[in-house]
């Protein structure tokens, strides 16, 4: 205590804003601690603490409270204050006895991240829950207590890759039936995704069963006279008992040749494990002693078309066995054993591979199995295989099998009521089926709509459905069969009609692309929304046109509107593997800061204020590259990085493991160099540097030191911008298409829409939040929506009227409150305009001259600009800007016309 009085007592003195009281072996905290109101972190790991006091409510800057490795039991609370004020973004809460999380935990609005490994409460916690955070925790453990009964999971995807024509779909119908007949030269070829369901009996070990369920298995009664039960000890196996060579079927490093000794069966003949065993026990009644539980492999056969691999990001999951498929008899498929592990390695956290020659009745190739093993551990069978005289099947079932029991999420335990919800879906055998048809499923079985959406949400990460609960126009929606949504996807980007046209489609071709008995042409608006959900295409927004990045283009146009000048930022990603789409996904993010459509498959040229970035994409060189000019160019790089980051991280890509920010030198040689002479710093070496108070570093090109500030000079601090403007385009767009799906066409319901997908995008729009004073002045006034940071920071306003024709008096209304909701003029405001008439550019002309003549409390500066071709928009869409004299500085108004009659 002593300790930690001093502690607190020199914290106090110097104002400090850390703290750590950690190993004092504390029962309680000193009463002086409340005296530190500039703490910001809090450290009190390592201690025996089982309450925290009332007085910790006075740290009124604490942000990280650490309180790992303590004795916190009691779930009713804490410790915290109801309600609570602290500005808490972090707790730690691992390591504690903790069998529930503790109930004020909940009062504490800011909160970010809870962590909570190590405690009783995660036991039976699928990791899936687990890392949609402590709320969707919380609400499982629940779950579980409601339930009557819980159940395990046996489910696993099981997805088979690699280049065209190896037989992937011939290898994966010969073991889901074994009596399947190939007829070489008639395997049709798989465009995108097959989805098949195999239903298979897998054997666990006992310690498997005791580890996974916690089931301990009992030794089966031996009679005496019977020379096979005398073998069989499950606990002490012999080196020369039958048990071992039955253990020698169950691991992957069995002898195949003696096996089939031992068994007297066909090598080629497809085995099913209750045979095998059979031979060993005297009735079905034996057998059902047996390790056996039933399990579903939901297969997944993949297209090896190069056009399909910008898709692989979205279905290649982790919770999966990998079958990557190869023929010898072509030399490319060899090559691309780098490209199929790579991308399984980055997208599904090293998940099991098995690798399998196929075709081996033709030709055997040998590769070099042990440097795979090296540069890919995860790599668990070698297999050799042919679907035509069935050789190595048997083999590579075992391996399957062996491979599921090890998977992590195999045994989660589930409440009993979501197994039995989630197989009357599947046997609905619909592709689809609306939210309320679902909800009303799950009120049958007593599970409310809160519980509902935890179902969904835990099937959609197991993606056994796809249900995007935060997306306005997909919401209602709950899809069954996600093999639906791909074959649609496939279907477009194998139509020649959008290939010819670089990737451009409209609404109107889809029912002749899209078979409408299957894609029905009411669902059409959903399907593409759930595409570009996926970033795999984009909307010209105010227009029905879309366009598939993929499709574009291979090269740019031969005249690029960029200048490359002397003061421009530079910036590249240096990749050890560059996964497919990257580039294509950033244009279907940023498709409205476009500058002139200047963009192809490999990159394109995008506008901020009045600086310019051209990004390019290097597949040779496994680079992205950035060349960035204009007085906002840091803010502009900023976006970009912001963006790419934003991606890598949807992918698990790791800065200095998959690849490296680089920085260009400065020195002078390389500042007049060509491109491809320029020398490149890495990022981290740089800070590396700084951090052993280094200021300088040789470049390696000209050997001249060059001072590190002025190399990460502008590129040090990433300037994050919020891009509002942006958000409330798309927000409008999504609003044109989904409409029709409103209760009614109030300006509050639209307002409230646009709200929603304004904080799904990650922009905090509090609809009709109290803020400011009111127009009249006389009570606290109400906007429509206030746009501000995670913080609080206030980013403008917004308001939202309905217009069918001129109103001067309720344009002017609108117009003249926006100051008076924002005294203190924040930089951008924004009004927009949801138009009900039939002429809707003639009442856009009208509505700028009205809007000029409305009585502003402030100064007009200039005229009303239409800057519509400053962005990416169809005609359907215009965006106009007002600038005002507000105490010294100049501030927008951007006014957003909407055509609501847009068909």
């Amino acid at each position: 205590m002593e300790e930690a009085i001093a502690r607190i007592m020199f914290a106090h003195k110097n104002h400090s804003q850390i703290l750590d009281l950690s190993g004092l072996r504390l029962r309680e905290l000193p009463k002086e601690l409340a005296t530190l109101t500039s703490l910001v972190v809090l450290d009190l790991s390592f201690n025996s603490l089982t309450r925290i006091p009332e007085s910790i409510n006075n740290l009124k800057n604490l942000e990280s409270l650490n309180l790992s490795h303590n004795c916190f039991t009691y779930i009713l609370g804490i410790g915290f204050s109801f309600p609570c004020a602290l500005p808490l973004t972090k707790i730690d809460l691992s390591y504690n006895l903790l069998t529930q999380i503790p109930e004020d935990i909940f009062h504490i609005e800011s909160l970010e991240e809870l962590i909570l490994m190590g405690n009783e409460l995660l036991k039976d916690v699928p990791s899936l829950i687990i890392e949609r955070g402590y709320i969707s925790i919380y609400n499982f453990i629940n779950e579980l207590i409601l339930s009557e009964k819980t159940n395990y999971l046996l489910e696993a995807k099981l997805i088979f890759v690699g280049q065209g024509e190896v037989g992937k779909t011939s290898l994966m119908k010969r073991i889901i039936d074994p009596k399947y007949t190939l007829i070489i030269g008639h395997e049709p070829t798989t465009h995108g995704i097959n989805i098949q369901k195999w239903e298979q009996d897998i054997y666990f070990t006992d310690k498997e069963l005791l580890e996974i369920f916690n089931e301990t298995k009992y030794e089966v009664d031996p009679d005496p006279e019977d020379d096979y039960y005398s073998y069989i000890d499950y606990n002490e196996p012999s080196p020369d008992a039958i048990s071992d060579k039955v253990g020698s079927y169950i691991h992957d490093d069995f002898d195949e040749e003696y096996r089939n000794e031992l068994f007297n069966v066909d090598y080629g003949t497809f085995i099913n494990p209750l045979h095998i065993y059979s031979k060993y026990y005297r009735s079905e009644e034996d057998i059902d002693e047996l390790n056996f539980k039933p399990a579903t492999f939901n297969i997944w056969d993949f297209g090896g078309q190069e056009i399909y691999y910008s898709t692989h990001q979205f279905f290649l999951t982790k919770r999966s066995i990998y079958i990557f498929v190869w023929d010898a008899r072509k030399e490319e498929d060899y090559r691309s054993f780098e490209y199929w592990f790579n991308t399984i390695n980055i997208l599904s956290e090293k998940s099991p591979i098995i690798i399998v020659m196929n075709k081996s009745d033709d030709r055997v190739k040998q590769i070099d199995e042990a440097q795979l093993l090296k540069n890919f551990p995860n790599i668990i069978k070698f297999c050799k295989t042919s679907c035509l005289t069935g050789d190595g099947l048997s083999s590579l079932i075992d391996s399957i099998h062996r491979s599921f029991t090890k998977l992590p999420h195999i045994g989660n335990k589930l409440p009993n009521i979501w197994l039995t919800i989630r197989e009357k879906l599947n046997n609905t055998r619909k592709d689809y089926i609306q939210y309320e048809s679902y909800l009303e499923l799950c009120r049958n079985y007593g599970v409310d709509e809160n519980r509902a959406n935890l179902l969904s949400s835990y099937l959609h990460d197991l993606g056994d459905l796809l249900h995007f609960q935060k997306d306005e126009l997909l919401n209602q929606l709950v899809i069954l069969n996600p093999d639906w949504v791909t074959n649609a996807f496939y279907n477009l980007i194998d139509s020649r009609k959008i290939q010819n046209n670089y990737g451009k489609f409209s609404l109107s071709q889809l029912p002749y692309i899209w078979n409408i008995n299957q894609h029905p042409v009411s669902k059409h608006i959903q399907l593409v929304r759930l595409i570009e959900n996926f970033e795999l295409c984009f909307n010209i927004v105010g227009s029905k046109d879309y366009i598939i990045p993929e499709l574009l283009p291979a090269t740019p146009p031969q005249h690029l509107d960029y200048q490359s000048i002397n003061n421009e930022a530079r910036f590249e990603y240096s990749f050890n593997f560059l996964p497919s789409g990257l580039i294509t996904r950033f244009i279907c993010r940023n498709f409205l800061l476009i500058e002139k459509k200047i963009f192809w498959k490999n990159g394109l040229l995008i506008r901020y204020e009045d600086s310019l970035a051209l990004i390019s994409n290097d597949p040779l060189n496994k680079k992205i590259k950035i060349k960035v000019n204009g007085e906002y160019k840091t803010e502009l790089l900023g976006i970009i990085r912001n963006e790419f980051n934003t991606i890598f991280d949807t992918l698990g890509l790791k800065a200095d493991n998959d690849y490296h920010e680089m920085i260009p030198c400065n020195c002078p040689l390389c500042i007049t160099a060509k491109d491809e002479y320029i020398y490149y710093f890495r990022y981290s070496v740089l800070k590396r540097f700084l951090k052993k108070e280094k200021q300088s570093i040789a470049c390696q090109h000209s050997t001249e030191d060059v001072q590190i500030s002025s190399l990460i000079k502008g590129y040090d601090k990433i300037k994050y911008s919020e891009r509002i403007m942006e958000n409330i385009i798309i927000a409008c767009s999504q609003l044109q298409g989904n409409h029709k799906l409103l209760i009614n066409n109030k300006e509050d319901s639209r307002n409230t829409l646009i709200a929603n997908i304004l904080n799904n995008r990650g922009i905090i729009a509090r609809d009709q939040a109290r803020w400011g004073s009111s127009y009249t002045k006389k009570s606290p006034g109400e906007i429509d929506i206030k746009l501000e940071t995670s913080h609080g920071t206030i980013l403008g306003i917004f308001e939202g009227l309905n217009l069918s024709y001129i109103d001067t008096q309720k344009i002017h209304l609108h117009l003249e409150k926006i100051f008076f909701y924002d005294p203190n003029g924040t930089e951008s405001n924004y009004i927009v305009v949801y138009s009900d008439a039939d002429n809707f550019i003639d009442l856009w002309l009208k509505y700028q001259k009205v809007a000029l003549s409305a009585k502003y409390i402030y100064q007009l500066h200039g005229g009303f600009n239409d800057i519509s071709n400053d962005y990416l928009c169809g005609a359907n869409i215009k965006i106009g800007k007002t600038t005002f004299k507000v105490n010294d500085k100049l501030n927008s108004v951007y006014h957003v016309f909407v055509n609501m009659n847009f068909k």
